[in-house]
């Protein structure tokens, strides 16, 4: 339960105690749902690819590298990549070739014609 005082842009919630208004939404939040929302960011992740948070981080870590460009990626910066016709998990990736496959819609032929177009 949070009791605001919108005049002072302050309120306490009974949990968190003295909250401010956020600046970015204008909204009120405590401590406590700001931990929750950042915590089901990873859940979310994991439940989507059938992951647990120590599965998807030891498929990062065997990798090492990204599949496609070879760039050392960590827990941090490896994206676990999958098929969104199948939801295959194909392998790990750097965040840029992730979203390069993204932005051809893991088209073969879209990449063919790009690569046609680099030559």
């Amino acid at each position: 339960m949070l009791e605001k005082d919108p005049e002072r842009r302050v309120g306490v919630c009974r949990s968190c105690g003295p909250v401010r208004l956020t600046q970015k939404h204008g909204s009120w939040r405590c401590s406590n749902a700001v931990r929750k929302q950042r915590g089901s960011k990873g859940n979310k992740r994991s439940r989507h690819h059938g992951l647990t948070a120590d599965e998807r981080a030891e498929m990062i870590t065997q990798a090492g590298v990204c599949a496609i460009c070879s760039t050392p990626v960590n827990e941090k910066r490896g994206r676990i990549d999958h098929c969104h016709t199948t939801n295959e998990l194909r392998g790990v990736l750097c965040n840029a070739c992730n979203v390069g496959l993204g932005c051809f819609k893991d088209s073969v032929a879209l990449l063919r014609s790009a690569i046609r177009y680099l030559d």
